[in-house]
């Protein structure tokens, strides 16, 4: 996992001549949100399959045990135990999956989403002092504002 700590920029400088940001840190820093961007598509994208997997569980114990049962000639208290065991086995999958998988990836991805959007917010607002200081030629402009165009204004909520 990158380092946030490691970058110096700073809403300081736009203000104030005491921690100047230069073209290099401004590229680290966005290279820095890019790398987050990333690491929370990435989370995302394993939420949702895990959450599929969760919605899943269930409807794969309910065929099972129905087809269990129409195949075999159970009283009505086998019946009434083996559902009650697989529906016990069920809420524990599904409990196991929230506490150990979706609540620590929604956690992941709203501290990484807070922090890369953080870094941007101070992008956006350095970006044309940086710029013009250090003579950016209209592309390196252009580049730097449609990268920094790619990251959300807030958070978002899970998709």
């Amino acid at each position: 996992m990158p380092d946030p700590d490691e970058f110096s920029v700073s809403r300081k400088s736009k203000t104030s001549g005491e921690s100047a940001t230069t073209g290099k840190d401004f590229d680290d820093a966005l290279s820095q949100a890019e790398l987050l961007l990333r690491e929370v598509d990435r989370s995302r994208a394993r939420l949702r399959a895990v959450l599929l997997v969760e919605a899943g569980i269930p409807l794969a114990v309910a065929v099972a045990l129905t087809l269990a049962l129409s195949a075999s000639s159970a009283s009505g208290v086998t019946t009434a135990v083996l559902a009650a065991v697989c529906g016990t086995l069920t809420v524990l999958a599904v409990g196991w999956l929230w506490a150990f998988e979706i609540v620590p990836a929604l956690r992941l991805i709203a501290r990484d989403e807070y922090a890369m959007i953080e870094i941007v917010d101070v992008l956006r607002e350095l970006m044309e002092t940086v710029a013009k200081r250090e003579g950016w030629s209209a592309s390196r402009q252009h580049l730097a504002r449609t990268r920094i165009a790619r990251f959300p204004i807030s958070v978002r909520g899970a998709r």
